[in-house]
């Protein structure tokens, strides 16, 4: 595996944010949340709010990520915004939707409605630049794409966290630095939540129905 030198990564991760700035957005924001539950490392019950948040801000990553595959392939510009908003206005009800510290009920039913939604969400971005029939060889090329992207974002990823391990635990045991075990958890979710999707939505395909004749 070859990595990408800083130059490269640095002007592929600034243009897929020009081109799917909400959804790094989310990203960013369901990250900063989950280091933060991880610093305070309280109950979760007593701070729901901060798990819905970041399970609302997840599962806005793949609708955003849809809509704007969707706006761009159907040459929908002009409605970005509206589909944005839309999606803004699903995020905000599963916030709401979310058991909260007074809530009476069950917890499980309202996850496992999530849980179902969520992978509804990332079914979306495989199917959504397809509505119209007769793109069949694109359909598979287009997955085959993102799958091979997933599985490059997860081995840069692990490749980073593992480098940056080492030389904190290098820091640790030569420096007596003292690292508490929370940074390394905060470490991962920064590069499993933030950079694997950063890089992820790089390099997908502007034009995904020319894939047809690949």
């Amino acid at each position: 595996m070859k990595l990408p030198s800083l130059q490269q990564l640095s002007t592929e991760l600034t243009a897929s944010f020009k081109r799917f700035p909400l959804s790094i957005i989310y990203a960013c924001i369901a990250v900063l949340t989950a280091m933060y539950a991880i610093h305070i490392g309280d109950d979760i019950d007593e701070h729901f709010y901060l798990l819905n948040l970041i399970l609302s801000t997840a599962i806005g990553i793949p609708l955003s990520f849809a809509a704007y595959i969707f706006t761009e392939q159907k040459q929908l510009k002009n409605i970005t915004r509206l589909a944005q908003f839309v999606v803004l206005a699903v995020i905000i009800t599963i916030y709401f939707s979310l058991p909260n510290s007074d809530t009476q009920a069950q917890y499980s039913v309202p996850y496992i409605k999530y849980a179902l939604f969520a992978g509804a969400a990332h079914l979306l971005v495989a199917f959504i630049p397809f509505l119209k029939k007769g793109y069949t060889n694109a359909f598979w090329n287009y997955n085959k794409d993102l799958f091979t992207r997933f599985v490059n974002a997860v081995m840069y990823s692990a490749t980073l966290f593992i480098g940056l391990v080492i030389a904190l635990g290098a820091c640790q045991l030569l420096l007596g630095l003292n690292i508490k075990a929370q940074v390394y958890f905060q470490l991962f979710v920064l590069i499993a939540g933030l950079f694997n999707t950063w890089f992820f939505v790089a390099k997908i395909p502007t034009n995904i129905l020319a894939l047809e004749t690949i």
